[in-house]
């Protein structure tokens, strides 16, 4: 995964736990948080505001974050398992002009549609690593879907909206191996297979950057603290 420059302090706190079961492989669990969590400002829709706008205010930027500074919707990811799970199909929703869910980590030869849910039209496009447009869609009314799209090769995949949205982003994580999951309420996560020995674990989310933290996977319990 490339380093990105942190926006924003984040504090991740990861607990690596052995399974009694597997002698080689340990369980991650933790929790993401936000140190110095604050409220981003709104943006008013100047296009289609009757549905962009009518189920709230639409931010640039969010961060799903409780009272305890618990980050939920953050990319986490160590290396050192065996091997990867099979290659899944997603599917992102475009739900009052925001793509649901924002962020998703998948393994090389998923395939992700995009479905519209707005009776309006929308422009979907999907950047590849590398920032070159692989494919792009055009939704015209609700219940529209996209055509399947294969990602091929490891990476960050960048999604937009080139309809006027200019606040609609979403990302794709593609892995080739290692354990990768999405931070779930109240930011907590667990990574499974996980093999014995130093191990670098990263968190990412879209509006607070990159954290990482060097991880001692061992029998029994240890934590380890990581602030920007």
């Amino acid at each position: 995964m490339s380093a990105m420059h942190p926006l924003i302090r984040v504090q991740v706190v990861l607990t690596v736990t052995l399974l009694p079961t597997m002698a080689s492989a340990a369980t991650v669990t933790g929790t993401v948080a936000w140190s110095e969590p604050r409220a981003f400002g709104p943006v008013a829709p100047a296009q289609d505001p009757e549905v962009c706008g009518a189920h709230g205010p639409l931010l640039p930027r969010e961060v799903r974050v409780d009272a305890a500074g618990g980050v939920e919707g953050a990319l986490v990811f160590v290396e050192g398992t065996d091997g990867a799970p099979p290659p899944t199909e997603a599917q992102v929703r475009l739900s009052h002009c925001r793509f649901e869910p924002r962020l998703l980590a998948l393994v090389v030869g998923s395939t992700v549609r995009f479905r519209s849910q707005d009776p309006i039209l929308h422009n979907v496009t999907l950047e590849g690593p590398d920032g070159v447009v692989l494919h792009s869609a055009t939704l015209v009314t609700a219940g529209q879907v996209t055509p399947a799209w294969c990602l091929t090769a490891p990476g960050h995949y960048r999604v937009r909206s080139r309809a006027g949205h200019r606040w609609m982003n979403a990302h794709l994580w593609v892995y080739a191996g290692g354990a990768v999951t999405v931070s779930g309420q109240g930011g907590h996560f667990r990574l499974d297979g996980v093999a014995r020995g130093p191990r670098q674990v990263e968190a990412w989310h879209p509006d607070l950057g990159l954290t990482e933290a060097l991880v001692r996977v061992e029998t029994g319990t240890a934590a380890v603290g990581l602030r920007f």
